[in-house]
């Protein structure tokens, strides 16, 4: 899994969608860590929480930090799509 995520944020890097400053394998390790957040009963009960809503809202917070402007664009027009599907 390491390996494809690090295949993606290098493509989106050449693309131009995050920035080039990005030490990928870092945040290889960071993205797989926080992807396991939305399951952790103690952080995010499901009561509370939906799975879907903390997944969304984590892996948001994760690609913005890291995309260009050009990356945000995409970005904000898939969340949006998202959100419309989820009703």
């Amino acid at each position: 899994m390491a390996n494809k995520i690090k295949a993606i944020v290098t493509e989106g890097i050449r693309k131009q969608y995050l920035n080039s400053t990005l030490d990928v394998n870092v945040y290889v390790v960071l993205f797989l860590e926080v992807v396991q957040l939305p399951g952790n009963e103690k952080h995010f009960p499901h009561t509370k929480y939906s799975r879907q809503s903390v997944t969304i809202n984590l892996i948001d917070c994760l690609v913005n930090g890291i995309a260009t402007e050009k990356g945000r664009r995409v970005l904000k027009n898939l969340k949006f799509n998202t959100l419309q599907n989820l009703d």
